[in-house]
């Protein structure tokens, strides 16, 4: 079954029959999610259409988005949050707050965002309302052994507090290659796979692709080769389908912008 009846935010389309799919984290196992791509594929664009599309059917939630390539601060704007440096450290956040660096690539900023989680989990773990955090680039997080500790943690708790995760990486090899990686991708029911330059044996064997997905892997459309962007959406025990991703207008201009 690809639709879910019950309030949620649409994912896409299923590839072979149009037909939408319709997921609310909230009603999952654990409430979080990992999407993974090379860089062009279209995962963030799909996390950004992710991000209104929350906004849109939970007004009242809180938006966390914690941003190493600063592609998220126009939006964080057009929803009337507000965007801090990733070495800031308000104790009370906007309905949507976005840390970004101060200038993208810099590398030497990843003990800052690692500190940053942390702070932000103890920040989520004080209250259960209903939250969305994004965490673009993980794999700068997923590298540092200090810092797979501290996103599992979060992660294994933020169930409780009612908080939904979305690790954002451009292979999941950067988290099967990893014990600490691995078990933080067990926390996540959710995958969406969209195109990838490699899939390494850790991949295929992780996951249990099937000889079609991996080869699907390398050949998914991308939003620069087509009008849409196409995706492989797991959760488990729920769902598994190709998927074509595509925003309204509306979506698409606020995103471009």
């Amino acid at each position: 079954r690809t639709v879910e009846q019950d309030s949620g935010i649409i994912y896409g389309e299923d590839q072979y029959d149009n037909t939408p799919i319709l997921q609310n984290r909230y009603n999952w196992h654990a409430p979080h999610l990992a999407r993974f791509g090379s860089t062009g594929s279209g995962k963030t664009y799909h996390t950004k259409i992710e991000l209104l599309r929350t906004r849109l059917t939970h007004p009242q939630a809180k938006i966390i988005v914690i941003d190493p390539k600063n592609e998220y601060h126009h939006i964080t704007e057009k929803l009337r949050g507000k965007t801090y440096n990733v070495t800031d450290r308000p104790q009370t956040l906007e309905q949507t707050t976005c840390f970004q660096v101060p200038k993208r690539g810099q590398s030497q900023h990843i003990d800052s965002i690692i500190n940053l989680i942390e702070h932000l989990s103890q920040i989520t773990s004080q209250n259960d309302q209903r939250t969305l955090v994004i965490a673009d680039e993980a794999h700068n997080v997923s590298g540092v052994g200090r810092g797979r500790k501290i996103l599992t943690r979060w992660v294994r708790e933020a169930r409780d507090t009612n908080t939904a995760i979305t690790l954002v990486s451009q292979s999941a090899s950067d988290f099967t290659q990893y014990e600490e990686g691995r078990t933080l991708l067990d926390q996540c029911p959710g995958k969406v796979f969209f195109r990838h330059q490699r899939v390494p044996d850790d991949i295929t064997q992780y996951f249990q692709l099937s000889e079609q997905e991996v080869i699907d892997l390398y050949n998914l459309k991308t939003g620069t080769d087509s009008s849409h962007s196409q995706a492989i959406l797991k959760v488990s025990g729920r769902l598994d389908a190709k998927i074509r991703v595509k925003a309204t207008p509306a979506e698409h201009q606020l995103i471009e912008q």
